[in-house]
């Protein structure tokens, strides 16, 4: 394996699953660039004061602390299987745990770690082409949605 191709496993594995100081900075920078995306996909989902609202592959936060300034009264929920993504997220929105108002924690769309039916909306962006299994992440998905909920998935 040459060099470049060791270069596109690196950065194929840290956009995957950031870890170490790689991770760091692969993290912060995910946020800014997919940023543009992410509020493109919060307006799209009309979120409301009173939404419950969940992150799949939230990622350093940002999609989670721009959801909860407008889902004032509700609840918003971040899931990622990168352990420094969910650092990130968490010292991001460090207010709004406090508040009890966010919740962030690490795991998988595999087996999301909230009841059926606890969530209005659901967003993932820039996550679904890493799903292991997009029909039964899909269905996973569903499982933790109200009915009559909306899920947004957004890939560039």
């Amino acid at each position: 394996m040459g060099l470049a191709d060791r270069i596109y496993e690196m950065i194929g594995t840290q956009t995957r699953k950031p870890s170490g100081w790689l991770g760091k900075i692969f993290g912060h920078s995910m946020a800014w660039e997919h940023k543009p995306l992410i509020k493109w996909a919060i307006t799209l989902m009309d979120v409301q004061p009173t939404d419950h609202v969940l992150d799949v592959g939230c990622g350093s936060g940002v999609a989670i602390k721009l959801i909860a300034q407008i889902a004032v009264e509700g609840f918003v929920a971040g899931v990622d299987y990168s352990e420094e993504m969910v650092q990130q997220a968490l010292r991001r929105n460090a207010a709004a745990v406090r508040a009890g108002r966010v919740e962030i924690r690490h795991g998988d769309v595999a087996v999301l770690p909230y009841d059926d039916e606890s969530f209005d909306k659901v967003i993932a962006t820039e996550t679904f082409n890493f799903w292991p299994d997009p029909v039964a992440n899909l269905q996973e998905v569903r499982r933790v949605m109200k009915m009559g909920g909306l899920c947004a998935l957004g890939v560039k």
